[in-house]
């Protein structure tokens, strides 16, 4: 989104991008590096919720297709083609991927996992094809669908104390965003003190008690 403290994020970090494929452009005649094809247009500030609100009834996996991969107004598909797979046969490299997707959501990892999601079921697809044998597809999509909700899970839990939202059912949703309040308003400050200490120091700022009283008095919508 680019409103409030989101849009000043996602300009700064615009700014990194196009300091970098300047950068990298500078050197571009002197080597040939995997990033040298990185240009302005490759930078895309998808407003999520915006189109979410206007595609009803897909999948998270077809939202993401239809309204980010296959849009022309975005270069996602034929960067997708442009990059390639690598591909290894009989002891012979057939193919090499030509570059990376770099997703970055600002406020929540379940978004970003399913563009990652959807993204890898493309790639998945071209290495089935590459293949040139006879290979159930749906088993083998159904089966990183499986890896990839568990990955989201296990990171969601590091990252937010619940798993993944948006990958199951609803009843499932709510009783994690409801996790995630409790974890953000009464647990995260012991969270944050331990990574201070553990990256440079420590200096205990804030009470427990006083986060809890504050998260009781605050409403929430969820």
């Amino acid at each position: 989104d680019k409103r409030e403290d989101e849009k000043r994020i996602g300009e700064e970090y615009h700014n990194l991008f196009e300091l970098l494929v300047k950068t990298y452009q500078s050197k571009q005649k002197k080597e040939k590096p995997l990033l040298g094809y990185l240009s302005e247009k490759d930078f895309i500030w998808f407003g999520y919720h915006e189109q979410a609100r206007e595609a009803k009834g897909l999948t998270p996996e077809q939202f993401v297709d239809q309204m980010l991969i296959q849009n022309k107004q975005y270069s996602i598909g034929p960067e997708l083609e442009r990059q390639n797979i690598f591909t290894f046969m009989d002891g012979t490299i057939s193919s090499l991927q030509q570059g990376v997707f770099r997703i970055n959501c600002i406020d929540c990892l379940d978004r970003t996992n399913n563009v990652q999601l959807t993204i890898g079921m493309i790639a998945l697809t071209m290495q089935i094809i590459s293949l040139k044998k006879k290979v159930n597809v749906n088993n083998l999509v159904d089966r990183l669908k499986d890896m990839w909700i568990n990955n989201g899970d296990h990171i969601s839990r590091i990252y937010t104390g619940t798993g993944a939202l948006g990958q199951r059912n609803k009843a499932k949703d709510i009783q994690r965003s409801l996790g995630r309040v409790i974890q953000n308003n009464l647990r995260d400050d012991e969270k944050q003190q331990s990574i201070q200490t553990l990256i440079y120091s420590y200096a205990k700022d804030s009470y427990l008690h006083e986060r809890s009283v504050a998260a009781l008095l605050t409403p929430y919508v969820l």
